[in-house]
């Protein structure tokens, strides 16, 4: 039988990176449902369009992710686990917003705690989570190195501007 190790899709990334002032750093993703009501069906979660609530985070028209098992949704809604697709990288730090701007068409001003915007991000899509102190930063695990690099080469030119 193959010994199998887990590692993180960010590994070889140096993360926390840090950059004038600002810090990037993986946020691990322990368990990640999608749920996507069927037509006029009602779920029994706290699912919210824009928003994140305790354990839902919006991921698009009609989705959501949940951080916890669902309850049974048959004939409700399609549920498929997606833990192991999915990486989240936190960004914090004062100046977090003007990171996003240089590479996300979405006003950073907008992203406020429990907000959540879905959006591209350098050449791919990501969701954006508001955290208060920053934000979290979600993609899919096979761009995740992109991802990683995205953020680095826009927190970069960040500190080389404030530097002038």
């Amino acid at each position: 039988m193959v010994d199998l190790i887990e590692k993180s899709a960010f590994s070889g990334a140096e993360l926390p990176f840090v950059a004038g002032g600002l810090t990037l750093d993986e946020a691990p993703i322990d368990a990640l449902w999608s749920v996507s009501p069927y037509a006029g069906a009602q779920v029994p979660l706290d699912l919210q369009v824009g928003r994140c609530g305790q354990n839902t985070i919006w991921a698009g028209a009609d989705m959501w992710f949940t951080t916890q098992a669902p309850p049974d949704l048959t004939g409700i809604a399609a549920v498929t686990e997606q833990g192991d697709g999915w990486v989240a990288l936190d960004l914090t730090g004062d100046g977090w917003g003007h990171v996003l701007a240089r590479i996300c068409p979405v006003d950073p001003m907008l992203i406020s705690q429990g907000v959540c915007v879905r959006t591209d991000l350098g050449h791919m899509f990501a969701l954006i989570i508001g955290l208060g102190r920053g934000v979290r930063i979600m993609g899919m695990r096979s761009f995740a190195h992109s991802l990683h690099h995205e953020l680095v080469e826009a927190m970069q030119s960040q500190a080389a501007r404030q530097r002038m």
